[in-house]
């Protein structure tokens, strides 16, 4: 197996895990929306809400979201990889009429 191949193995293990994360990260978020509260309604509740409790506040604001956004650019890059290695991704593109 050449050395390019296992390269990219490693992408789609990393893919593959970076797709449990995201799923683990929608359930955190949606107990987080449950028990912590949505985003504050203003500026002004928003630095009251940071001033108070600074960890609730930043969870508030979405902070996960910055912290998991990098995963996404592996995840789409590993996906695509795939994709294009299977040539699966022409399919629909040939198979439309006309």
């Amino acid at each position: 197996m050449p050395e390019t191949d296992k390269n990219w193995n490693n992408l789609y293990k990393i893919g593959g895990i970076g797709a449990w994360i995201f799923v683990g990260y929608s359930l955190v978020t949606m107990v987080l929306l449950i028990v912590i509260g949505a985003q504050p309604e203003s500026a002004q509740e928003g630095f009251l809400m940071l001033q108070e409790n600074r960890l609730i506040g930043l969870l508030r604001l979405d902070i996960l979201t910055i912290l998991i956004m990098p995963l996404y650019y592996l995840f789409f890059l590993s996906l695509y990889r795939a994709l294009q290695a299977s040539r699966f991704f022409l399919q629909p593109l040939l198979s439309f009429p006309g």
